[in-house]
């Protein structure tokens, strides 16, 4: 398992990824490109747990299904 955390901005994502040690495997800004985030996780293991943070003043980008 992962542990993958968002940080949400109006035009990109701050991404990092970390094993349940704590280690960081994997740090990337991800553009709000259409099927960017999808790409992002298909990456990773699945089942791992996503935390999103996002501004306020930020609209939602994205739609989930």
């Amino acid at each position: 398992m992962e542990y993958i955390a968002f940080d949400a901005h109006k035009y990109y994502t701050l991404a990092s990824v970390a094993r349940p040690d704590g280690q960081v495997v994997r740090e990337e800004r991800i553009e709000h490109d259409r099927g960017a985030l999808r790409q992002f996780l298909e990456r990773c293991e699945p089942g791992s747990p996503v935390a999103v943070a996002q501004p306020e003043h930020c609209a939602p980008r994205t739609r989930v299904p």
